[in-house]
């Protein structure tokens, strides 16, 4: 698959399975909103990997924060080609 230029949405981007993602998809030539509601491993993620990211402070449980970060996607990059969902759960749920 050919991911250069195209952009995608990276829910839970910041961390574990979401940041390897990320970073894969930059790897391979693609843009990618990195959506989290980490904004420190955020700004550390964009300054590793430069202009190819945009990180988007995101909690997934807001539609308003999502609909922002898909925004983002049309406004920073011209458009959304995939979305790949990483967010986990945060805190124990006991």
């Amino acid at each position: 698959m050919k991911l250069t230029g195209n952009t995608f949405l990276v829910t839970g981007g910041c961390s574990g399975l979401g940041e390897a993602c990320v970073r894969r998809f930059v790897e391979q030539g693609a843009n990618v909103i990195a959506a989290d509601i980490n904004a420190a491993a955020g700004g550390t993620l964009t300054d590793d990997l430069g202009s190819n990211v945009l990180f988007v402070p995101t909690d997934v449980t807001s539609t308003e924060q999502v609909e922002a970060a898909v925004g983002a996607a049309q406004q920073h990059f011209g458009g959304l080609q995939g979305v790949v969902n990483c967010a986990g759960i945060l805190g124990a749920s006991r």
